[in-house]
């Protein structure tokens, strides 16, 4: 072992140095020395007709990338992922060759650590980062969701622009190849997971007005006490199968219907309890008012996610609400409505809402139906009452189909959207082990929910409608509207100042990332300083970076392009703060709605 190294984890890390073993020499893996680029890649987000400026700029920034799609990337390399040190040789062939401003090592062989403790100077490297206003992240052993978490952390902290083109070397071997997979999905992950503007400002707005018009809202939450089982019922392809046994037992069971099995429901003539909505644009409240009639809604209690449209105020005489995890307009509302239990786990479909409010609401026995999470047997993932235009898109893209474990059949076809949102089901199922999940459905498997084909009455002690929703309450704050706007304002001025103040026209690439520095130094100032007003923020502008990043790497000329852009999508940012900060979400669309049932 070099000395300093010794030096080093004498200080860092003595558990290292106690269990250190002196490795056999080995040769450099001189095949593992190429280096791989990941190019940024970004999918085409359609506009539709709302009044969103996002997509708008997404898709401008997304064509200058495109356009670079062959350019060579120059200059310094912002980022490097190395998985695998190759006993040091790799890591110091890759410090010794390349310009690196942030490095991330993954090491999952702790001897091969143990080796490169031999011929790399590791308190060198961190000061030669150090020095440079460089960074140097670095873990031994597997990839832990707690390391996952920290490596979010680090990226959001140090700018996910850096990561616009990822530049990965890694060793020959397996478990150095699914590191650097798993560092690539957490960094893709982190940067989906930030959401965009005109989300945060239409579920702020939806969400104030839903406390100001008599909303109630989950004030606590109840561990698992009700006996008596819940169905909650998705618009998967097997719903139909399922209603012969809710028709039967209905006296025996709560009933929960998610977002459009409404509409399925009323046509059987079955009301149910619970209607679950968890989505921001009118066309969802809209298809619930032509999925039945107002008589059938009666004596209905709605659940709704607080960015749910307002106008579901018009159709449900009994309006509540849960608090969304990790949303804006949530954390909002929590300065009126106090420290209430939020819900996680809610997206990407309104079944995964239904799943995580049926265990917050303290059912212990709950029941998964119609939510199939994959296709049916007739080649549909939705039921024939609620097929939409999109769900046709969404399964016709063969690329994007995987085949996975079935509940009754040993395998079912899905999408990668139908399989991220039965993986969500699946958290949710962990989170709350004091409860029993049983899956009816003929479709996905779902790790820790019993297949079986009966709903099975229990003994209960007598609950009702009335005991169960007793913890929703409604506010007594009502929420400062024109101070939050002006709040708002102020900080949006500041932030927009900074952007104005990208040149026109970048001298190099260097320029380029001191100005992106610039931009994200401000900030994570607004992060800890203002923490409200960077939710509103913070994915629109994260998005906009990395692209921009990714134009500099390749072109001077196309980040001018793209900071102009910027400059125009910040300024109109500001105008909206100042104009349209509350308005709602009107975004409807003929072709994705159904036949109108309103009338009978």
């Amino acid at each position: 072992m070099l000395p300093q190294n010794r030096t080093w984890l004498e200080e860092a890390n003595q558990k290292l140095l106690a269990s250190y073993k002196e490795q056999p020499p080995r040769e450099p893996a001189v095949e593992a020395r190429d280096i791989k680029i990941l190019r940024m890649s970004h999918e085409d987000r359609a506009i539709e007709d709302r009044d969103y400026i996002s997509p708008i700029f997404y898709k401008r920034q997304s064509d200058l990338i495109k356009e670079l799609s062959d350019a060579p990337i120059t200059g310094f390399k912002s980022f490097l992922i190395l998985a695998g040190t190759d006993g040091g040789h790799l890591l110091n062939h890759v410090l010794e060759t390349h310009d690196i401003k942030n490095l991330v090592i993954i090491e999952p062989h702790i001897e091969s650590f143990y080796h490169s403790l031999t011929v790399t100077d590791w308190p060198a490297m961190f000061n030669r980062f150090q020095e440079s206003g460089g960074t140097c992240y670095f873990h031994i052993g597997e990839i832990t969701l707690e390391i996952k978490q920290m490596l979010s952390n680090h990226m959001l902290e140090l700018g996910a622009y850096h990561m616009a083109n990822i530049h990965i070397a890694y060793e020959r071997v397996n478990a150095c190849a699914r590191s650097a997979e798993m560092v690539v999905g957490c960094m893709q992950e982190c940067i989906n997971s930030l959401g965009f503007y005109d989300d945060e400002r239409v579920g702020l707005a939806h969400s104030l007005a839903n406390i100001e018009m008599g909303g109630k809202f989950l004030m606590k939450q109840s561990e698992p006490y009700i006996n008596k089982p819940i169905v909650v019922c998705g618009a998967g392809p097997s719903l139909p199968e399922i209603l012969p046994q809710i028709r039967k037992h209905r006296d025996k069971m709560f009933l929960m219907s998610c977002g459009s099995a409404i509409r399925t429901f009323f046509k059987e003539g079955i009301k149910p309890d619970f209607q679950i909505q968890q989505e921001r644009p009118k066309h969802s409240i809209a298809f619930d008012r032509v999925s039945g009639t107002q008589e059938f809604r009666k004596g209905i209690t709605f659940i709704g996610l607080n960015v749910v449209h307002p106008d579901a105020h018009d159709l449900y005489d009994d309006m509540n609400f849960i608090l969304k995890a990790n949303d804006f307009g949530a954390i909002v509302s929590r300065q009126f409505v106090g420290m209430a239990p939020q819900a996680f786990f809610v997206n990407p479909l309104v079944s995964n809402a239904g799943v995580s409010i049926a265990s917050i609401l303290g059912f212990k026995n709950i029941y998964l139906a119609g939510i199939d999470c994959a296709f049916g047997k007739d080649g549909n993932a939705h039921g024939e009452n609620d097929r939409r235009p999109e769900d046709k898109e969404r399964e016709e893209n063969k690329s994007a189909h995987h085949r996975i474990k079935g509940n009754f059949r040993p395998e079912v076809m899905t999408t990668t959207f139908y399989r991220d949102s039965k993986e969500v089901v699946e958290h949710t199922i962990r989170m709350n082990p004091k409860a029993n999940y049983y899956n009816l459905s003929d479709g996905a498997f779902f790790q820790g929910a019993k297949p079986t084909r009966k709903f099975k009455p229990r003994a209960e002690s007598y609950i009702s409608m009335k005991d169960i929703m007793a913890n929703f309450k409604a506010p007594e704050i009502m929420p400062d509207k024109a101070w939050l706007q002006r709040e708002f304002t102020s900080k949006m001025f500041g932030l927009d100042q900074v952007v104005q103040s990208i040149p026109k026209k970048i001298k190099s690439k260097s320029e380029a990332y001191f100005f992106l520095d610039t931009v994200h130094k401000k900030l994570l100032d607004l992060k800890k300083n203002e923490n409200l007003f960077w939710h509103l923020v913070k994915g629109s502008f994260t998005t906009q970076m990395v692209f921009m990043a990714g134009c500099a790497d390749a072109s001077l000329e196309h980040f001018d392009r793209a900071s102009a852009n910027f400059r125009e999508f910040s300024g109109m940012i500001l105008e909206e703060i100042k104009t349209k900060l509350y308005q709602f979400d009107v975004w409807e669309n003929p072709a994705y709605m159904p036949e109108d049932l309103s009338n009978g």
